[in-house]
């Protein structure tokens, strides 16, 4: 049974918190998403998952063993940086016969290798450099030198975070593909593990069938990607990860109620939750999808709909969201 389990951890940098008492549970051949802002911690995840640093709080188990101290090599893992790492004066089947030594037995390098360069589809660029390669084929050769060891675990940090918007989607696919081959003829009590960071919440909504999310080294919000689109945790989650624009309204707190920075009271199933935001809460907003409204001018009116008077809009209140210094109520 291959699944990942992080239980409690920390990790410091001086004073700095990089991850804070994080707990989260990637199971067998699921495609995990961690999705966050720029330090939010996604990327020391991947180095603790893969042994690159060691936590100073909590544990961290590979299936049922516990891995917390266990050095890169005596863990079934492969890491993808997200600058590729290859090396520039071998060719790509060199740096992926480099990345065999020790982890695959002589007797199936050869054939490991012509595996993992068909199914990321450089079997004719196998004697390129790659300054030779596209961009895009840059990001194929680093994975094929990752899956040729058939980790266990397949850790890809922004794995498309450089890459033109035309290469973008071709490669999703590509990542989607690979880890359903790893899958192949494998029960599903024992498959492959894909952990992926990124800042991208519509790549997460593609690819993900689960997301965690990361703020300020903690877990948010974790689910099926419908699920935390449906409730997002906080305000910035919601406009990443939405299908369409997220439209906030800031509020103010006046006597008897709630309103807009216009004097447009808030709807009225909103009071119970209101009245119990912090009383030292800075920030309170309300919002909603743009995909979920209709013109003000529309002929339909429902019981629970509600008049965003600023933007001209009707929506249903139960598609708006309210949100006190970013985090949902």
């Amino acid at each position: 049974m291959v699944a990942v389990k992080l239980e409690e951890v920390s990790l410091f940098y001086g004073n700095q918190a990089a991850l804070r008492e994080l707990s989260c549970t990637v199971g067998p051949g699921q495609y995990v998403v961690v999705l966050g802002a720029s330090a939010s911690g996604k990327s020391t995840l991947l180095r603790v998952i893969a042994g690159l640093v060691f936590p100073h709080a909590g544990r961290v188990y590979f299936s049922d063993v516990d891995a917390t101290g266990l050095p890169p090599r005596k863990r079934d893992v492969a890491w993808v940086p997200q600058a590729g790492g290859l090396y520039p004066h071998l060719t790509i089947e060199k740096n992926i016969q480099v990345a065999m030594r020790g982890r695959v037995a002589k007797s199936k390098r050869a054939q490991q290798l012509s595996m993992a360069l068909d199914r990321v589809g450089l079997v004719e660029q196998r004697d390129r450099l790659p300054q030779q390669l596209s961009g895009g084929q840059q990001r194929r050769a680093s994975l094929a030198r990752a899956i040729a060891t058939e980790p266990a675990v397949l850790l890809l940090d922004e794995p498309l975070s450089a890459l033109d918007a035309g290469l973008r989607l071709p490669l999703e696919r590509d990542l989607a593909e690979l880890h359903r081959s790893r899958q192949e003829g494998v029960a599903v009590s024992s498959g492959s593990v894909t952990i992926h960071v990124t800042h991208d919440g519509q790549e997460a909504m593609r690819l993900a069938d689960q997301i965690v999310v990361l703020d300020k080294g903690q877990v948010v919000q974790s689910g099926e990607p419908e699920q935390v689109a449906s409730r997002p945790a906080t305000a910035s989650l919601a406009a990443a990860l939405g299908k369409s624009l997220f439209i906030s309204l800031p509020l103010q707190s006046v006597a008897g109620g709630w309103q807009d920075e216009r004097g447009n009271a808030m709807p009225e199933v909103w009071s119970q939750t209101l009245s119990k935001l912090p009383p030292d809460a800075q920030r309170v907003s309300l919002g909603y999808y743009q995909h979920q409204a209709r013109p003000a001018a529309a002929d339909v009116k429902q019981a629970d709909d509600w008049y965003d008077a600023i933007n001209h809009n009707v929506v249903r209140v139960q598609d708006t969201h309210v949100f006190a210094d970013g985090r949902r109520q």
